[in-house]
């Protein structure tokens, strides 16, 4: 025998088993989709910086690197972008200081036999 029409939902569940209701509850909580996630920040913009890629041995990116050190320690910043491993990216505006100073580093550190 069925409710009858006019009977009200607390009425009906009220009349059920109690664990028809738990059934019942257990069922809406399980059923319920899950939490949104966190929002995304808001898109950035691509930055770029133009910049040349200097392949050299090991020994000489160590010397470019304290190059690059002694200009930061004096407060004039940093002319590497990236290491890359076998590469570095430098800024452009400090390609020709770095050639100029590994010039007069190789013409302090060459050395003639004389026989």
């Amino acid at each position: 025998t069925g409710t009858p029409l006019h009977c009200s939902l607390y009425e009906q569940l009220t009349r059920t088993p109690p664990v028809y209701l738990v059934h019942t509850v257990l069922s809406a909580i399980l059923l319920s989709p899950p939490p949104l996630p966190h929002p995304r920040p808001p898109p950035t913009m691509p930055s770029a910086t133009k910049g040349v890629l200097v392949q050299c041995d090991s020994p000489m990116k160590q010397v470019i690197l304290k190059l690059d050190d002694d200009h930061a320690s004096s407060g004039r910043g940093r002319f590497i972008i990236r290491d890359l491993g076998a590469a570095l990216l430098i800024h452009a505006w400090a390609c020709d200081a770095i050639e100029r100073r590994l010039e007069e580093l190789h013409d302090e550190n060459n050395y003639t036999f004389i026989s």
